[in-house]
């Protein structure tokens, strides 16, 4: 069974629980989709994530950003796909929402979100990061605050996760990169999670 991960809340019984990264969706995608199911190849590589892809040192991903007005729940989403893969899987799949210059809101909702999954997956381990510095930007001064929770533990090698987080860009990153404070509610498999934490930046 698909579970579709909303804004707001889980929107599925709790008697249901997938065990399988695969089985949760944002905007109707799952990780281990093909792309190309939901859009051309040209939308694709016209989506290409120009910004967010100069700051990753290991080219093994790339991130593709689309705006949908079919999207029900998000501002946009932002999938990372595998550099040379023709059939376009997904690795990581998030939804975003901006909370230009209101950074307490997104903290309100994250709460909200992150409250109701933990209602829901009360077998799954949760994890409160906190907040700490967002590894693009090598000033420190771009904040992440994060919880995540993980469907097995990491041996090393990464582990599927679903997090949800806001992240406060500085001023200058801001202006920089024209990017904006945001809500995200992330979907990873582990092969993404181990090369953003220890090959991308």
């Amino acid at each position: 069974m698909k579970i579709f991960l909303t804004l707001f809340v889980l929107f599925f019984s709790s008697l249901v629980i997938a065990d399988d990264i695969s089985d949760y969706k944002i905007e109707k995608i799952s990780v281990g989709d093909s792309l190309l199911k939901f859009y051309s190849k040209t939308t694709i590589k016209k989506n290409f994530d120009t910004e967010s892809n100069k700051m990753n040192k290991d080219k093994t991903f790339y991130s593709v950003t689309i705006e949908d007005k079919k999207f029900e729940n998000y501002d946009l989403i932002q999938v990372y796909l595998k550099t040379n893969d023709e059939d376009f899987l997904i690795y990581s799949i998030a939804g975003a929402t901006y909370f230009k210059e209101d950074i307490s809101k997104c903290y309100s909702r994250k709460d909200t979100i992150v409250n109701e999954i933990s209602r829901i997956l009360t077998n799954i381990k949760k994890t409160d990061y906190g907040t700490y510095p967002h590894g693009s930007d090598p000033s420190g001064k771009s904040l992440v605050n994060s919880i995540y929770f993980d469907f097995q533990d990491d041996q090393g090698d990464g582990m599927d996760y679903i997090a949800v987080g806001c992240t406060d860009w500085s001023v200058d990153f801001e202006k920089t990169y024209n990017f904006n404070d945001n809500l995200r509610v992330v979907i990873a498999n582990k092969e993404f999670d181990y090369w953003i934490n220890n090959l991308a930046y």
